[in-house]
């Protein structure tokens, strides 16, 4: 769904096209949606209580309302902290994907070949990361310097850090 240009205070119209998708091996939990700005393939990482979690894709998007089965390409489980995987975001010129976790921030660099898949099969750097209780959200701002981290709550701050070098 594109980004409206301005907010403007109100409430906003948009579109959506529904997506139907299953796993090949039944329910999972999940909260991270990776989409790959280039090619628009789909990246999903469940989220378990411990242990290691599956990665899940989907080369291109079906047609709006076909069923599609998703490919489970992999696993992931982070190097410390907790296990469960609740946001993530590819960078804007697909350079790596960040992986967000109740504990940490995970960045996991890219190249133009690659899938988002195969970037989380490769060792992640730690960033830095806001202690925020129910960590759940992560996302690249525009430029992709900066990234936003959010916590679950109606009065949870947005919090920016920078990866840019002062």
């Amino acid at each position: 769904m594109p980004e409206p240009d301005t907010l403007g205070g109100g409430p906003l119209a948009s579109t959506a096209e529904v997506f139907v998708l299953s796993y090949p091996d039944g329910r999972h939990d999940a909260e991270t949606l990776l989409i790959h700005p280039a090619t628009g393939a789909l990246t999903l990482v469940t989220k378990v209580n411990k242990g290691t979690s599956s990665v899940y894709e989907l080369p291109a998007l079906p047609a709006a309302g076909t069923p599609a089965t998703l490919v489970r390409t992999g696993s992931i489980e982070p190097r410390a902290g907790n296990a469960r995987f609740t946001g993530g975001d590819v960078h804007p010129d697909g350079t790596g994907a960040l992986l967000r976790t109740s504990s940490h921030v995970l960045s996991y660099p890219m190249t133009p070949e690659q899938t988002v898949a195969q970037a989380l099969a490769g060792p992640p750097c730690t960033l830095p990361s806001a202690d925020e209780e129910q960590a759940e959200a992560i996302a690249w701002v525009p430029g992709g310097w900066d990234y936003v981290t959010i916590g679950e709550g109606g009065e949870a701050p947005i919090r920016r850090v920078s990866c840019q070098a002062p």
